[in-house]
């Protein structure tokens, strides 16, 4: 991708490129010089705004994408926003010129809906100015280039990471969707900021820019620059010329901005929506779940049934949201009742061949959620572990250097992900999703949800719950290894459930699920743990940062608002490359997607 090229469109339409060449050519004055002095934003806050628009859109996309169950719960105040439009304006007309049948549009939704989560990763791949690239782009804005071109610059790119199928491709392309889509957003950032006005009003002083969306204000301005200039023009004609020649190359972005106005503060402000529309629902919620655990009780129905009837029902597709509960006073020792288990762990040779079968033993307590169903927490001891992916590890990204030395205090860990049966019977309610085994690990979960669980759990034991840090997640993983995964030097789809058609270090391809496995189908490493590759992604309780030298991966973060909080594990969508056990993926607290779950640890001196 040529950044350049990408800088100066997206500043060129930020800042009303054709208007400023019209009239630096009109009066002749030096508009690089005059753009170089004035525009004040750094390579690294341009870098960050394109990374931040390129999620945003395909997290736009997705949105549109929910059921028309989600959507709704979004409330009548934001029909006309992005989530239906990009139904009524972009994907239905999308399909009907490629004649789907309704079962084909569902495939392809949900499709879809996967590919834009999984690109989300590749954002600091695709954006990664140097400050050449920036001087470079404020050359560009003389030569502006048209946003179809935005977005075949980036599905370029993208295909060098990630093979798109040609619907995919030419969805993206529709009516220049991705394009279109990611100037919106990136001009959502930066025209709120009072420097960008800082360099309109410079522009405008040295007559090299007027506001073409109003008619009289334009008017006002161009009389004031022809005389000051004392130009020989004809005002009306300028301004028209001026106006094609906006409306020819800006034209169909700003019918873009208009139609999805106001779309930036619908994301941020749809939990709260929700909030408003289900707090009711708790009650409910409450006394079917006792009626349905009183018949498993009986034996009328088994704990699968209890489990359908309730993601069948209508109150099932609510995400009711609480308020945040009080801070928890640290309670007073427990003594545990800990209990030996054994497993076996298998290890495997770099051709995915197990070579040999290990007898393990480890400790754990069990922990009483209720009607049932228990949580079962694994000891892990203390101990010093090299953390991150070594140099000559296939597939290793730069996040996951410098590789360091980390020691970790003994710690319990759930021993397998938390379950929907498990929030199920702790929380009274269920997170919508596609999959609805009980024992499947929960997903489509955000991070401010696994905090409330992680309370709410507190609250009834007596005992501290929270999400692991990003360094006990590893060292658990990791389970004294050194490879790429605690298997040994690769992985295979007999002993891991993620997408076979992207295995590890090699262009064979096996088995793919589509979906979940039930937790504990294959088997744990040296510490017992089930499920560390695969299956879905864990949330941790430590903010990312683009390398370890801040060394934030021993850290709790508290304050999550505007951060960035890593993932680990890799999922049932993810390629094997994506499932080591060093390799680090990131999404905000309110974020979540079909592949995302977590577990959960207690420290040892609770």
């Amino acid at each position: 991708m040529s950044l350049a090229n990408l800088v100066g469109n997206t500043l060129g339409t930020l800042l009303d490129s054709p208007v400023i060449n019209f009239l630096g050519n009109l009066t002749g004055k030096p508009i690089l010089d005059i753009l170089k002095s004035h525009f004040s934003f750094s390579t690294i806050e341009i870098t960050l705004a394109y990374q931040k628009s390129y999620v945003q859109v395909l997290n736009a996309i997705r949105l549109g994408l929910r059921s028309s169950a989600w959507r709704k719960l979004l409330s009548d105040n934001i029909k006309k926003e992005f989530a239906n439009q990009i139904i009524k304006d972009y994907f239905k007309p999308f399909a009907n010129s490629q004649q789907f049948s309704n079962q084909e549009l569902n495939i392809f939704a949900l499709k879809l809906s996967q590919v834009c989560q999984s690109l989300i990763k590749y954002e600091k791949q695709l954006f990664q100015l140097q400050k050449n690239d920036l001087e470079l782009g404020l050359i560009e804005i003389t030569n502006p280039h048209q946003s179809w071109e935005i977005t075949e610059l980036l599905i370029s790119e993208i295909s060098k990471n990630i093979k798109l199928d040609q619907d995919i491709i030419e969805f993206f392309r529709y009516k220049e969707l991705l394009g279109n889509g990611l100037l919106y957003f990136f001009h959502e950032q930066l025209r709120r900021d009072e420097r960008l006005q800082t360099t309109f009003l410079a522009l405008q002083q040295e007559g090299l820019w007027i506001d073409i969306r109003n008619v009289q204000k334009s008017q006002q301005q161009l009389m004031q620059i022809i005389n000051q200039q004392q130009l020989q023009v004809k005002p009306p004609q300028v301004l028209f010329q001026m106006q094609q020649l906006w409306e020819q190359q800006l034209g169909n972005f700003q019918s873009f901005s208009l139609q999805f106005k106001g779309f930036v503060d619908v994301i941020s402000k749809r939990l709260e929506l929700i909030t408003q529309n289900i707090n009711d629902l708790h009650l409910k919620t409450d006394r079917i779940l006792e009626l349905l655990l009183e018949l498993k009780q009986k034996e009328i129905i088994s704990e699968q049934q209890v489990f359908q009837l309730i993601t069948s029902t209508h109150f099932s597709n609510q995400i009711p949201l609480k308020s945040k509960p009080t801070v928890i006073e640290t309670p007073l020792k427990q003594k545990l009742n800990l209990q030996t288990f054994n497993f076996k762990t298998i290890h495997l040779d770099q051709a995915g061949q197990i070579i040999s079968t290990t007898l393990g033993e480890a400790k754990q307590f069990i922990e009483d959620l209720g009607k049932g169903v228990v949580l079962e927490m694994v000891y892990i001891p203390s101990g010093k572990f090299l953390m991150g992916a070594s140099q000559n590890e296939f597939g290793a990204m730069a996040d996951e250097f410098p590789q360091h030395w980390v020691e970790v205090n003994d710690f319990f860990i759930s021993k397998y992900p938390i379950t929907k049966m498990q929030w199920f019977v702790l929380m009274k309610e269920t997170i919508s999703s596609q999959f609805c085994d009980a024992n499947f690990p929960l997903e489509s979960i955000n991070y401010i949800k696994t905090d409330l669980f992680c309370q709410k759990l507190s609250q009834k034991t007596g005992k501290m719950y929270r999400l692991p840090t990003e360094a006990e997640w590893e060292y658990a993983c990791r389970a004294g290894t050194t490879t790429p995964f605690y298997f040994g030097e690769t992985i295979t789809t007999e002993i891991a459930n993620y997408d076979g058609g992207y295995n590890y270090n090699t262009n064979e391809k096996s088995a793919y699920r589509q979906m979940p496995t039930p937790v504990g189908s294959f088997s744990p490493n040296a510490f017992g743990l089930f499920d560390m590759h695969g299956n879905v992604w864990e949330w941790t309780c430590s903010e990312y940062s683009e390398n370890y030298t801040e060394q934030l991966e021993t850290k709790i973060l508290t304050n999550v608002e505007n951060k960035k909080i890593v993932l680990r594990g890799g999922s049932w969508y993810s390629s094997a490359v994506n499932c080591r056990s060093a390799n680090r993926y990131r999404l905000t607290s309110e974020n979540w997607d079909n592949d995302v779950g977590f577990r959960i640890v207690l420290s040892a001196d609770f």
